[in-house]
């Protein structure tokens, strides 16, 4: 184990609920470090042939329940669509105790909504992340409940978040529906976001006899730089965009064509229409 916190998982036992690809790109790299071991890990899922393939890759120990999950597994983590999760659970929820800390991945679905469904749960957390985690560069949110009571810091508890999702990336204590909303969309799909843009930037290069293996290392590695910038500098990114722009030269002409043509506001208009899926998502888990 890495860190003070990451003892807590030591003699415990985590139960997945879901076999998908959340699951597989938490667990790898966990797995790899040793901060998690093959028998720690319990998994159920619906379908018996993507829980093969998981136990075969990761040699996770399988159950054939989520029943047989919830009596060996002392944390529980949902891994599964928001869809999906109260169809998934209903049968099981009499089956959750307060020795179970539960965790959920599910996106849209609220602290409260999930305080409904497990009132004998005593620490209860929501995680939002990408899948960055399997690259162990994510941005994850998290947010907990304790003994019914919401927190007000991230030094009240949650240590096995902590111990399980920091080793992932940057972790931050997150509070709010409003604020874990625009985080669902600014990173836990802001990846694929950041991809659309670098596929128009390598398309263009494309138009102009750049060959497609060069467009894409040039995007990249464009992208990758600009991001390393930022990090490794403790300046506005308003500054930092300054400080690489010639007044009168070729950058500034394509920075005042794209604000010319409201690119801002496109951005917006996009984030708030996922903004507003993740609302929708939330309204059909309550009915």
């Amino acid at each position: 184990m890495f860190n003070s916190e990451a003892i807590f998982l030591k003699n415990k036992k985590l139960g997945f609920i879901g076999a998908g690809n959340m699951t597989q790109h938490i667990l790898t790299p966990l797995l790899a470090d040793n901060i998690l071991k093959p028998e720690q890990v319990l998994v159920s899922n619906r379908s018996a042939q993507k829980l093969q393939k998981l136990q075969d890759k990761l040699h996770i120990t399988p159950c054939q329940s989520n029943e047989e999950l919830l009596e060996k597994a002392d944390i529980i983590i949902l891994a599964i669509k928001p869809q999906d999760l109260y169809e998934a659970l209903e049968p099981v929820l009499a089956y959750f105790e307060p020795r179970h800390e539960v965790i959920s991945l599910a996106a849209g679905v609220s602290l409260k909504s999930l305080s409904k469904l497990f009132p004998k749960v005593n620490l209860l957390s929501r995680v939002m992340l990408s899948t960055a985690v399997k690259i162990k560069q994510a941005v994850i949110a998290y947010d907990f409940m304790k003994n019914g009571n919401f927190a007000q810091s991230a030094d009240e508890g949650a240590f096995s978040v902590k111990a399980l999702f920091s080793p992932l990336g940057k972790l931050l204590f997150l509070k709010g529906d409003q604020s874990f909303r625009a985080f669902t969309v600014g990173a836990g799909g802001g990846i694929a976001l950041i991809y659309e843009l670098m596929i128009y930037w390598q398309g263009w290069l494309k138009d102009y006899e750049i060959t497609g293996p060069m467009a894409e290392q040039i995007t990249q590695y464009t992208f990758l730089a600009a991001s390393q910038m930022v990090i490794g500098d403790n300046k506005p990114m308003e500054e930092l965009q300054q400080a690489v722009t010639s007044a009168k030269g070729v950058t500034i002409e394509a920075l005042e064509a794209m604000r010319a043509s409201n690119l801002e506001g496109q951005l917006h208009h996009a984030f708030e229409q996922a903004r507003l899926k993740d609302v929708q998502l939330s309204s059909e888990f309550k009915k």
